[in-house]
């Protein structure tokens, strides 16, 4: 039997049944209900695992945890291409996982609510004369680091560039953002565009199809300024009992990575261009994400600072 492990939505029930048949093998797939969970998974059962299939950022943690075990030689690791079959920092040799499919951050949007014209772009978020249906109806993400990130593609920044003109730049872009909305998670957010208190969100495209689900005439695009990618991956478990068959697997999928995408309504790799958005410059999420500790304090103190400037010329 092959045991893999993963979240909802990731995997294809009818992928994994042509796998059993034609090997003629039993697979067993367990949910885990968050990404936080798969280390405290593998760790109770170390034994009880072959196979992760999870989000780039948690498979990197994982293989930096030595959770995961390095692709053996006998694995064909697709060349470094530009794009979205570009490696990420923490695999540079693609040993470390191999990518299947990549999950865009965009915007949702009530379909009705877009009276603006042209390429939408994030700072429709920022400035509702863009979009005066948008005004005061965001729902920002809970989880901040994601609001600088956003912010970052907003004002052409790099995170981790220790600059105070480029720091002030993300710190005034937030702060107008922040006064369109308010932060929630995505299910408070699901409820409010039912009830059409919210009009625009920025979500990863899996949580989009999630949304559809229970939210009709939603609109997803990438905007045409450029975005974070998170790919979906597959690791191999480092204390597998049913190695072998657990890198048969890896080879089936990632032939058929391309089915898997269309499959989940995910992008291939393959990819060039999303809504004018190019792809090529599209950032990878788990570079981005070691670096935002020290970025958002140096964005947070010049917000404080401005903030207290303001308060004292009252």
């Amino acid at each position: 039997m092959l045991n893999i492990l993963t979240q909802p939505q990731r995997l294809d029930a009818n992928l994994v049944a042509e796998f059993e048949t034609t090997r003629k093998v039993a697979v067993r797939v367990e949910f885990v209900s968050s990404p936080l969970d798969y280390e405290s998974r593998i760790r109770s059962l170390p034994h009880s695992w072959d196979l992760v299939l999870a989000d780039e950022q948690r498979l990197v943690t994982l293989s930096l945890a030595k959770l995961l075990k390095t692709l053996p030689d006998t694995v064909m690791i697709p060349a470094n291409l530009s794009g979205l079959e570009r490696r990420a920092r923490a695999n540079e040799d693609g040993r470390s996982f191999l990518n299947l499919m990549a999950d865009p951050l965009g915007l949702m949007f009530l379909k009705k609510s877009k009276t603006g014209s042209g390429s939408i772009s994030w700072n429709w978020i920022a400035q509702p004369s863009l979009n005066p249906l948008w005004r005061s109806r965001v729902a920002l993400y809970s989880d901040e680091r994601l609001n600088l990130m956003i912010a970052s593609l907003a004002t052409g920044t790099r995170i981790g560039m220790d600059n105070p003109e480029e720091h002030a730049k993300v710190a005034a872009w937030l702060t107008q953002a922040q006064l369109q909305g308010r932060s929630v998670s995505l299910n408070n957010a699901v409820t409010a565009f039912l009830s059409e208190k919210f009009a625009v969100a920025p979500v990863w495209r899996s949580d989009f199809l999630h949304a559809s689900r229970y939210v009709k005439e939603l609109g997803f695009t990438v905007p045409v300024d450029g975005t974070y990618v998170e790919r979906v991956g597959v690791g191999l478990v480092a204390e597998s009992r049913n190695e072998s068959l657990a890198l048969d697997f890896i080879k089936f999928i990632h032939e058929r990575r391309d089915q898997l995408a269309r499959n989940r309504g995910l992008l291939p790799l393959f990819t060039q261009d999303v809504d004018g958005s190019q792809v090529k410059d599209w950032r990878i999420f788990s570079d981005d994400v070691p670096l935002m500790k020290e970025f958002a304090s140096h964005v947070y103190r010049i917000k404080k600072e401005k903030d207290l400037r303001a308060s004292r010329g009252r």
